[in-house]
């Protein structure tokens, strides 16, 4: 559902970037080889890229116990462990069948469908390819999810992610008879827009749960947003396929603006469009998707937009005069420079508010405004010093954690709430991170203003919204389990902890807080109703307070006054209650929607979030304002209420779910390949084609993959095979290359190459470093001579680069990896020690806004003289973008220009921006994102060869010469075919060294 940046979203997988690396460095040298001529590696590197678009995601736990359901048409894959929850799912799924298949032409026979409990972010994903196949993590949504708003949350993450696969699935015409032949890859409506999929996803999810983004007062408040501030003309079709625009509403652009788009359609046709376009999209070329739209509907897809987007201004105008009956509420601003800014709360001294920012790289970070004194209002110019650097990970609500924190920076992250410590000084908040490579977890940590230092006071206990007693001496947190959360509350001292309330599958406690030291409220939903209860800790007992309050939620007890949420009036407002807690009334008047609160009693104002059309914005409302409300507010009607009404048919139980199969996972009827690839590449030396497949099973235990090429000028033939297993505490890779390539002169040279190798985490350092031993062989082979050696290897890597959001380039971060090898003496083998470092840094605090400066060093070292064959070369081109791994890169001169049993490397870029373009065209495959350049200086210095232009011959050269060039490079950062986000760049490199290349080097390509 909601889905990380990747090379395809939703409806396809995302290849984690940190596999992508290890992938590169596995075949690295199977795909390289030293010539100076450009060659097809890149045709190999270019297939592997595609292929994995096919390798769903990391490794999952090797000490679960996992069991097969088998269904009438689900294979329902989970962990023994949680058997119950599987029951509830297993229900679920065979209702959505019921429900949904009707829509759609030829589901699919048998869906495969894994739950799997890894992660602490709520989330699911689709594919039909390689087969159809779900993935849904357990975890239920925080009240700050977009999906926040749900019923039964089983039921919509699946009717959401089965409508995607039931929609990518069909095939027919001369699709059909094509897929015969090149197998699942032959599937057209997996590249329909982000918007088509997502929104009828989401308009399935609403129109069969009873619940839904369509029903949520939340998407109103949104819808609203834009209608309160004259913003929809901004709006545009192409940008509502986009999830890597770096302003509100990020990666929701396609559901929400896709759900609209749904709606209206529906509301025009009913159903029909669902199996109608489905239908139609199977057998055509992708990306010209107007015509069925038009025989379906009477009108292009920009006529539909245009269309939703009249709909929701006469809804919006509608709602808002029914609401401006008593006038809005009068706020202030505290005019902060942030995308987004949210969760206040107030310190005991009344000097600080802490807050939770969002700027244009996506992610949330802790923020702090002090004020001189108690007297004046909190504002942006009061914002600490020590707190300007922002970074951390990307929001819950889109993208999976990203490994980047250090003890001296404020932190940042997937934080949902911040408690202040009654010293004032220090800031108790959570945060999820990769605990290791099989699970992410929230937990608990401190920040302390005076020294900046961070402490993390829990490993993997799923610990979420904490607050803290009056006296600092408990935590009452959220306990997240797959299917349910708990109330749980922690000793600070002994870091031991209790549950205090147990809530059973499918129900969601959220944002505790302490009334005093011995009562807790909190905010529970189950069924899709949200009530604050008030638990005696000592008692046991607990009962609902303030019930005629729909929808209540963010319970705070803040400096002697009790606030909470609730959609009341059909818009969330903010609520005041009195001493008892038995009645409340209204502190905000909100066109749009509140949310988190706090309270400054020694200016008598309230500090509340508001929805507005840029995102969450902290705002400043006076307690004078709050008291002239009535006691009940205009009332208005969901935005769409009269296209879903109040009650759906819902996902009936399934009886054959209780007669299910249960087996132990077998991994083997998933191994046999569904699809091969055709790819044609040439250069100035021939021409290429080649062939590629791939497999793996549900939970990636074993993957593999492989490609043949053929090159047509010189009739030589080469292929490509990797396996990797997954079923052991390590990652176990296998790889095995022969290539025959054809050197200057018409000399063949063939490349044999094999590596075996087992990784491991290294979390006893952190869980972003990895090593592992390996074993190495490989051959060379000219006319008249072959060159052969062996051995062990040991090889270390670490990275804690990132990037995200309007980043042109990380923006800090260091990542490097080692490698040895010994290849040992035997009969007509090399022997000798073989080094390969590499270790790259990004710098951008000293620098404007977005521009970044990397600096990587890498070496090739061997310790005695071997045949030049096995050497290592400089390369003009960089195959991967800002990877760790050794890329010898000397971009002034042709490939192979250098090559040596020693070469030190060295490249510097200065990254800047340059436009921030954001455009498309309606439904034209094409958007164009940022513009940006780098000045780039590369340098080598070797014992090897250097090839020189005027005689033609390779000479001698040593380590007291070293070869530099400069340039520069223009990047464009796109999305192509609604799905793919590419960079293309051009380049123009100028060699120091003019003898060995006179004239400058000009490259033009694409970055994956």
């Amino acid at each position: 559902m909601e889905t990380p940046n990747g090379i395809l979203s939703l409806p396809i997988f995302d290849w984690p970037p940190s596999y992508c690396q290890l992938l590169s460095n596995r075949f690295r040298h199977a795909a390289i080889m030293p010539m100076p001529t450009r060659r097809p590696h890149f045709l190999i590197l270019l297939t592997l890229l595609v292929l994995r678009c096919t390798w769903a995601f990391a490794q999952v736990d090797p000490d679960i116990d996992w069991k097969r359901m088998r269904l009438p048409h689900f294979d329902l894959i989970y962990d023994a462990q949680q058997q119950e929850l599987a029951k509830i799912y297993a229900a679920r799924l065979e209702g959505s069948y019921d429900l949904l298949t009707p829509l759609f032409p030829e589901p699919p026979s048998r869906i495969s469908v894994v739950m799997d409990d890894r992660t602490d972010l709520t989330n699911g994903s689709a594919t039909t390819f390689p087969y159809p196949l779900i993935m849904v993590y357990p975890v239920l949504p925080t009240p700050q999810d977009s999906i926040g708003e749900y019923k039964d949350w089983a039921s919509e993450l699946v009717t959401h992610e089965s409508t995607h696969i039931y929609a990518m699935n069909p095939q027919r015409g001369a699709v059909n008879v094509l897929s015969y032949l090149f197998g699942s890859i032959m599937s057209p409506n997996i590249l329909l827009p982000r918007w088509w999929h997502e929104g009828l996803a989401v308009e399935n999810e609403t129109r069969f749960s009873g619940a839904g983004r369509l029903r949520s007062p939340q998407e109103d408040a949104w819808l609203r947003s834009y209608v309160v501030d004259n913003r929809l003309s901004e709006l545009t079709l192409a940008e509502a396929n986009e999830v890597s625009i770096p302003t509100w509403p990020y990666g929701a652009r396609p559901y929400i603006l896709g759900s609209a788009m749904w709606s209206e359609m529906t509301a025009m046709k009913g159903t029909q469009p669902e199996k109608d376009l489905s239908w139609a999209y199977a057998g055509r070329m992708p990306y010209f998707i107007n015509g069925p739209a038009e025989d379906s509907l009477g009108m292009n897809y920009q006529g539909l937009f245009d269309r939703t987007m009249k709909t929701i201004e006469t809804r919006g105008k509608k709602q808002l005069s029914e609401l401006k009956v008593v006038p809005p509420s009068k706020t202030s601003s505290v005019h902060l420079d942030e995308v987004e800014s949210f969760s206040p709360t107030v310190s005991p001294d009344g000097l600080k508010l802490a807050f939770i920012s969002k700027d244009e790289t996506e992610r949330r970070f802790l923020s702090v405004l002090q004020r001189p004194n108690r007297n004046v209002p909190f504002d942006a110019s009061q914002l600490r010093n020590s707190f300007g650097t922002k970074f951390g990970e990307a929001s819950s609500e889109m993208h999976a954690p990203v490994p980047h924190d250090t003890e001296s920076d404020p932190p940042g992250g997937t934080i949902t709430r911040l408690a202040w410590f009654p010293n004032s000084n220090k800031i108790l908040f959570d945060k999820i991170e990769i605990l290791n490579w099989f699970h992410e977890t929230s937990d608990l940590y401190t920040y302390d203003l005076k020294t900046g230092k961070k402490d993390r006071l829990s490993y993997g206990l799923r610990a979420r919204e904490p607050a803290l007693s009056p006296s600092g001496a408990n935590i009452a947190y959220i306990k997240v389990l797959p299917g349910k959360t708990n109330l749980e509350i922690m000793n600070v001292a002994s870091k031991h902890s209790t549950v205090l309330f147990a809530a059973p599958l499918q129900a969601r406690c959220s944002h505790p807080s302490f009334l005093n030291e011995n009562e807790i409220v909190f905010s529970y939903r189950d069924n899709g109703v949200e009530k604050i209860l008030r638990l005696n800790i000592s008692a046991h007992t607990t009962h609902q307070i303030l019930g005629e309050f729909p929808n209540a939620n963010y319970p705070e007890m803040e400096n002697g006054k009790f606030l909470f949420t609730s959609s009341k009036n059909g818009v969330h407002n903010l609520y005041a209650s009195n001493e008892d807690l038995q009645t409340a009334r209204p502190v905000s008047h909100s066109l749009t929607g509140v949310f988190e609160s706090t309270w400054d009693p020694h200016r008598n104002e309230y500090y509340l979030t508001e929805q507005t059309s840029h995102g969450l914005k902290l705002l400043r409302v006076e307690k004078s304002e709050a008291q002239r409300l009535p006691a009940n507010l205009p009332q208005v009607k969901p935005f769409f209420a009269d296209r879903y009404p109040d009650h759906a048919p819902g996902l009936a139980a399934n009886s054959t779910v209780s007669k299910a199969e249960v087996t132990d996972y077998s991994v083997w009827k998933y191994m046999l390949p569904r699809y091969w690839m055709p790819l044609f590449y040439w250069d100035s030396f021939s021409d290429y084609i080649a062939a590629s497949t791939s497999a793996q099973d549900p939970l990636n235990k074993h993957m593999w993959a492989a490609n043949v090429i053929y090159d047509l000028n010189y009739e030589h033939t080469g292929y490509n095979l990797s396996y990797q297993n997954n079923t052991t505490s390590a990652q176990i890779p296998l790889v095995y290359s022969d290539m025959t390539v054809t050197l200057p002169g018409v000399i063949p040279e063939r490349i044999q190459y094999g590596h075996l190798e087992a990784d491991w985490e290294i979390t006893a350092w952190s869980p972003y470093w990895r090593a592992g031993p390996g074993w190495t062989w490989e051959a060379r082979t000219l006319p008249g001579l072959t060159t052969t050696q062996s051995g062990p290897s040991l090889t270390a890597f670490y990275s804690d680069i990132n990037q995200s959001g309007a980043q042109i380039s990380p923006e800090n971060g260091i990542g490097g990896s080692a490698t040895w090898t010994y290849f040992i003496p035997q009969s007509n083998y090399l022997s000798y020690n073989q080094v390969e470092l590499s270790i790259v840094k990004y710098w951008s605090s000293f620098l404007p806004k977005r521009e970044a400066l990397m600096a990587k060093f890498q070496s090739f070292i061997v310790d005695q003289n071997i045949a030049d064959s096995n050497y290592a070369f400089t390369t003009s081109q960089a195959l991967f973008y800002n990877t760790p791994y050794p890329q010898y890169l000397a971009r002034a001169y042709p490939t192979g220009e250098f090559q040596g049993r020693v070469l030190n490397q060295a490249t510097f870029e200065y990254r800047l921006p340059l436009n921030w373009l954001y455009y498309g065209w309606g439904t034209t495959p094409a958007f164009f994102k940022q513009l940006h350049g780098s000045i780039v200086a590369d340098g080598a210095n070797l014992i090897g060869f250097a090839y020189d232009l005027n005689s033609q011959v390779y000479r001698a050269v040593d380590l007291t010469r070293s070869f530099w060039g400069v340039g520069g490079e223009l990047l464009l950062d796109t999305t192509i075919g609604y799905q793919f986000p590419i960079t293309f760049y051009t380049g123009l490199y100028f060699p120091l060294e003019r003898s060995l290349n006179p004239g400058p080097n000009i490259a033009l390509g694409i970055y994956l």
